[in-house]
């Protein structure tokens, strides 16, 4: 029988700009289970702005992207998907500004980008494998000190440092010389839709050719979290409908699945909450509760010729609706 041990480092500490894209060279060579992101940075703010927004600062990153050999994109997700993912219902940290008035702040962000399926039964079946990679990428999109406060804000980042660690996997052959081998890729891919006016069948295409887990949804409006835009939400495939649940029966049963900790409510507060942040909704087609989740259970759409999410939607000239799927390719 094989076997396996883990190691965990910290392979990156870099200054970072604002609005500017950083590109990193990850290590290769061992199976990736996990990425860690610790941000931190004061903001300097000049000219002062009305509020602290409610996902500061999630806005400092824009968007993290995990890039293989130059050109297959394995995940690409906006930097609020670092501290509220599948599988990690208590994780993630933030420390959002204390005040919009002219001062400094302090602000930092803790998340993670999970490879393994963490909440699997067997987590490493989806491990990231990278000894034949000839290249492995982080691309890190910045934000602004301006993106953390609501208003006309002004100021700068100073000390605007991220750490990136990692958590791998060094699987070791058995008597026979044979090692255990992933047997999925996760995927992960977001896209942002403007919704200027209220629709009662609002088609957002789903990627198709693999398994799907399942949709993440943060609904805003004017850049802030709301839940006045979703009213009901579908998954369709043709006749297979696997989800059609109202938006508020939805947060309610990802509450009780996962009770959240104030992830994207602009607190650092650890306590749990029988109410899921604003203007977020979890589809997840593997799980029903807190308990281990087999790819099994993933909606298997690698013969389907269409997949859409159907929403009803309540618009306007700000509202935007933002969709993080997850995918698994095996």
């Amino acid at each position: 029988m094989g076997q396996q041990y883990r190691i965990k480092r910290r392979t990156h500490s870099v200054n970072l700009v604002e609005n500017n894209v950083t590109t990193l060279d990850l290590p290769r060579g061992y199976d990736v289970e996990t990425l860690y992101f610790d941000l931190q940075g004061t903001a300097n703010i000049t000219t002062a702005g009305a509020a602290v927004r409610a996902m500061a600062p999630c806005q400092l990153i824009k968007r993290i992207e995990l890039i293989a050999d130059g050109k297959n994109t394995i995940a690409s997700i906006p930097g609020w998907a670092l501290v509220k993912n599948f599988g990690r219902e208590q994780h993630g940290l933030m420390t959002p500004p204390t005040g919009f008035a002219i001062a400094a702040y302090a602000v930092a962000l803790f998340g993670t980008l999970d490879q393994c399926l963490i909440d699997g039964i067997r987590p490493k079946d989806s491990n990231l494998r990278t000894s034949g990679m000839s290249l492995l990428q982080l691309r890190i999109t910045t934000g602004a000190a301006a993106d953390l406060l609501t208003g006309a804000p002004v100021g700068t980042m100073t000390a605007f440092a991220l750490d990136v660690g990692t958590v791998e996997t060094i699987e070791l052959p058995d008597a026979k010389g044979a090692v255990t081998s992933p047997l999925y890729l996760q995927k992960r891919s977001y896209q942002d839709i403007a919704i200027p006016a209220s629709n009662a069948n609002q088609q957002i295409v789903l990627p198709i050719g693999n398994a799907l887990r399942g949709v993440m949804l943060l609904a805003t409006v004017a850049g802030e979290p709301s839940n006045a835009v979703i009213n009901n939400i579908q998954l369709a495939s043709g006749v297979d409908v696997r989800v059609n649940l109202p938006g508020r029966m939805l947060q309610r049963s990802n509450a009780i699945d996962a009770p959240p900790i104030g992830i994207l409510s602009g607190t650092t507060s650890w306590a749990s909450s029988s109410v899921n942040p604003t203007g977020l909704y979890v589809v997840d087609l593997m799980t029903n509760g807190p308990r281990d989740c087999s790819v099994t259970n993933a909606w298997d759409l690698s013969k389907a010729s269409e997949a859409k999410m159907i929403l009803d939607v309540t618009g306007g000239a700000t509202t935007q609706i933002t969709a993080v799927t997850t995918e698994f390719i095996q």
